[in-house]
């Protein structure tokens, strides 16, 4: 069925997690064409930005996520990609505001696209990451601390956490 739209957006997501990062690109780029529900062309805009980060390009990586922001502001999985692309291009200003502004959405959309990694630990971690490359070592702090709280396993959080309290 190549004109429904559904079908283009979950057949780029499957080369996107097998890394065929070309395929997803031009399947992603097609759904945006036919498809008309924000969610889903949002989650189309993420994953480009995804793509574009797989092939080292984190200029258009940001691009896309910034579309993708412009096309669904409600979502905190927009603001997030947004946060994540300009982590991967050590713009900590930008993770700030990104971060900041997808702590801000509280409560799932009832549209279905959810991801998880969004409603845990991610963005307070890059947060945090943020405020401690921008020379905020308290709000740092502050936001390892949620982190830590939402995924109190990750060592590498841990160890975060004792950094910013001078601990080692």
């Amino acid at each position: 069925r190549p004109q429904d739209a559904r079908c283009a957006h979950y057949l780029g997501r499957e080369y996107m997690y097998r890394q065929r990062w070309e395929d997803a690109i031009r399947e992603f780029k097609r759904h945006l064409t036919i498809g008309t529900w924000i969610d889903e062309r949002a989650a189309s805009m993420r994953y480009l930005s995804e793509c574009y980060r797989g092939l080292g390009d984190n200029k258009e990586s940001f691009a896309w996520a910034l579309r993708a922001v412009a096309e669904a502001q409600d979502l905190r999985e927009t603001w997030y990609s947004a946060e994540k692309a300009c982590y991967y291009s050590g713009d900590w200003s930008g993770v700030i505001y990104f971060g900041e502004k997808a702590s801000e959405i509280t409560t799932r959309s009832e549209g279905g696209i959810n991801e998880s990694e969004t409603w845990g630990a991610s963005v307070s971690d890059l947060l945090s990451l943020g405020y401690w490359y921008t020379g905020s070592p308290g709000k740092a702090l502050e936001q390892g601390q949620i982190a830590l709280g939402l995924d109190p396993d990750n060592e590498r959080i841990k160890q975060n956490v004792r950094y910013y309290k001078g601990e080692i």
